[in-house]
């Protein structure tokens, strides 16, 4: 740990959470931990950065690919208000700081005490972020991807230093106002529908159930069945499958041994069953009234004409609103699925910078790739070529 400076200058309107605060940078999971698993409890964050989260993605994916912790946070009379769990990435000599997580962290937010949000002074603690990074990371660039312009109502302390937008958006849908006005909102005419169709299908089936899993071996078989299914999914679309990547499925095997234990469940799995198999399977965990969807799959055979994966995902949004939670990330990247239930597009952003000059042509280079990409991504036409090209290469490896 280092203590960088036992007091950080400057002067407010008024008296605030951050005229005496102590700037720390922590190395080790297991020294924070204590405190970060306290503070989580009441500090606005995504899910994506709780401790056991961060714990359990290092162990399995973190160490094995050289990345090292380096979390900043600031203290005020020795309570730990607000952290920031970066990460040194070291690839081909070049050194990165990152978001602890990669690219299985749908959003990097950090974790904020409400007081600094509500009274507006984590921009002016986040200025502070940046001179530690710079003067202390020892990187030679900063590349932080997946940052929703807000979180929870509040805006995100980051977002001044924006370098443009991300390669994708995200999607959330407000829970608030209950499943029953939802469902039966003029938009989701489509949905109710296709809802109708699909109970008359699995009636004739002998009917469907549906299971919520937080136990470890069901979860555990669970998280098998989707591999595989995921598996057999991306294969058809010439698809990297990240879940066949080393650690990756060891990762979420964890989480769903600790869930038990965390509290709150680290991650909980929804399945829909008919005709003797796992149909469709949705996993996420809920945090600070937030139900953030991971993943999802479907079995492809002769019944998947039925839609398995749009039926869970109704019903599981159903669940939830019985659940207390306020919102549902439908997670990133733009799915027509998406868009039968979704009430909110959320910005995501990227910070790319340059610290020594070699880093800083990375970045840009780095900035006008995600800027392509982000171009592309919005163009129908643009976008059905690159997943052409992308099928092409993927055969051509396989």
């Amino acid at each position: 740990m280092n203590n960088l400076a036992s007091e950080i200058p400057g002067s407010k309107p008024a008296p605030s959470i951050t005229d005496t605060a102590v700037m720390k940078v922590f190395h080790d999971l297991e020294e924070i931990g204590p405190a970060w698993c306290k503070f989580e409890k009441t500090a606005v964050c995504p899910v994506y950065q709780r401790f056991d989260w961060i714990n359990s993605w290092m162990s399995h994916i973190g160490h094995p690919s050289k990345v090292s912790v380096f979390i900043v946070t600031a203290w005020q009379n020795d309570q730990l208000v607000a952290l920031w769990p970066f990460g040194k990435r070291v690839q081909r000599g070049l050194s990165t700081l990152v978001w602890l997580g990669g690219e299985h962290s749908n959003f990097n937010f950090g974790l904020y005490n409400p007081d600094l949000l509500e009274q507006d002074q984590a921009p002016w603690l986040c200025t502070k972020v940046f001179e530690v990074l710079k003067k202390q990371s020892g990187c030679q660039c900063l590349s932080l991807n997946n940052n929703p312009a807000s979180w929870q109502g509040f805006d995100n302390p980051f977002l001044k230093y924006s370098t443009g937008a991300a390669t994708n958006d995200a999607f959330s849908l407000d829970l608030t106002p209950g499943f029953d006005t939802l469902y039966n909102q003029s938009s989701r005419k489509r949905v109710r529908k296709k809802r109708r169709w699909q109970e008359r299908q699995l009636e004739e089936l002998g009917g469907y159930t549906l299971s919520r899993v937080v136990e470890p071996n069901e979860g555990i078989h669970l998280m098998d069945i989707f591999a595989e299914q995921k598996r057999h999914r991306l294969h058809q679309l010439g698809i990297h499958n990240v879940f066949d990547d080393p650690g990756v499925v060891d990762f979420f095997n964890e989480l769903i041994k600790k869930s038990p234990g965390s509290g709150t469940p680290l991650i909980e799995f929804y399945a829909v069953r008919y005709k003797g198999a796992v149909r469709a399977i949705y996993a996420g965990a809920a945090f600070g009234g937030q139900f953030s969807a991971y993943f999802n799959s479907f079995l492809e055979d002769e019944l998947s004409s039925i839609s398995p994966g749009e039926l869970l995902l109704g019903l599981l949004i159903e669940d939830r609103c019985t659940r207390d939670d306020r919102h549902f990330d439908l997670g990133v990247g733009d799915e027509r699925y998406k868009h039968s239930w979704s009430s909110r597009r959320v910005p995501l952003f990227v910070i790319q910078e340059g610290i020594t000059q070699g880093g800083k042509a990375i970045s840009l280079a780095r900035s006008k790739i995600t800027a392509a990409k982000h171009h592309v991504r919005n163009s129908k036409k643009l976008w059905a070529f690159a997943k052409k090209i992308r099928k092409h290469l993927y055969r051509k490896h396989v």
